[in-house]
């Protein structure tokens, strides 16, 4: 779930006031789980109704009461629509699930399906990508995660070249906010500035984030882990966690070409 912009601000308020957290649940009586939980923006873990609400207002009052008072709306409202977010385990076991069991009745019925089985995909997931191989590996590791941005793939790769930025960067952070593009709004699948930002098609907003990220001063020159840490300052496992699925795509390989002379960004 994107960080509420309103909580990242009272959050870095509070630890430049050197407030503790527990100090803040020894007095509103807030286990620290959930005050840990709105700092992280996590708010569809908190108590439903009236008592989020609560919970988020007592918190605020706690750091500064005009701050609180200014955001109190604000606040309020984010706390009654939280975000239907799957975390990364449970898709991978959702998609395990499936697999192995479209599998078994298969083999019962004495049917072939048609798998690669190195991808563990069908192989008309990587249609449409053009003779790189990030393409059809992005493509399929969009489809085991049941994305519908693993159309986007060659976008992309496009709007990574053409920033020079790191090519697993931006479907990593797609992952990490929306789901891969499953929970998102104004077609914003980065949660960018806080999930306000409209664009007019999520390939407007790949091309724009990729943009910001190469080339506004905030980020301009600052390696990857530089630029996870402005990107979501209130989270301390974000860059941890963006960087995770990066991994989990591979290795930079355009990178590893333009050191070795094979290959130049597009």
């Amino acid at each position: 779930m994107t960080v509420p912009h309103e909580i990242a601000v009272l959050a870095s308020l509070r630890k430049r006031k050197g407030i503790p957290i527990r100090a803040i649940a020894q007095t509103t009586r807030i286990n620290v789980r959930y005050l840990e939980a709105i700092e992280d923006g996590r708010l569809d873990q908190l108590p439903e109704g009236i008592y989020r609400s609560s919970y988020l207002r007592q918190y605020a009052e706690m750091i500064d009461e005009e701050v609180a008072g200014s955001l109190a709306r604000t606040l309020a409202e984010a706390s009654t629509k939280p975000a239907p977010v799957l975390g990364d385990s449970r898709i991978k076991e959702t998609w395990i699930w499936r697999r192995w069991v479209t599998r078994g009745l298969a083999a019962v019925a004495g049917v072939l399906l048609p798998f690669d089985l190195a991808a563990e995909q069908p192989v008309a997931a990587v249609a449409g990508c053009p003779p790189d191989p990030r393409c059809h590996v992005l493509s399929r590791f969009f489809h085991q995660r049941e994305s519908p941005l693993a159309e986007h793939a060659p976008h992309f790769l496009r709007a990574a070249d053409k920033h020079r930025l790191d090519w697993r960067l931006l479907p990593s952070l797609a992952m990490v906010e929306s789901s891969g593009g499953k929970y998102y709004r104004n077609k914003n699948v980065f949660g960018w500035q806080s999930g306000r930002a409209r664009f007019q098609s999520i390939r407007e907003g790949i091309e724009y984030v990729a943009s910001r990220l190469a080339e506004s001063p905030i980020y301009a020159g600052k390696d990857v882990a530089a630029k996870l840490r402005i990107y979501n300052p209130a989270r301390r496992d974000y860059s941890v966690k963006v960087m995770g699925v990066m991994r989990e795509l591979g290795p930079d390989v355009q990178a590893n070409a333009r050191v070795s002379g094979e290959g130049k960004p597009r």
